[in-house]
């Protein structure tokens, strides 16, 4: 199921010629980024706080 929801929404997401999008689901982001990555979408996809930190300047470490 929730591959099928992913997909609805990378569907739209590449509708509207995004080249990001950002949730604040982890769940999701895994989802929607390896959807992406397999289809070969160029997509960004990233969670909000990972958002929020770039905009601050924090350097993120690989979890």
């Amino acid at each position: 199921l929730s591959g099928k929801v992913a997909q609805m929404k990378l569907d739209t997401i590449q509708a509207t010629g995004a080249d990001m999008v950002v949730t604040a689901c982890q769940q999701c982001v895994r989802t929607m980024a390896s959807r992406a990555r397999r289809q070969k979408i160029d997509l960004a996809v990233k969670d909000l706080t990972e958002l929020v930190a770039e905009s601050l300047g924090q350097e993120l470490h690989d979890r």
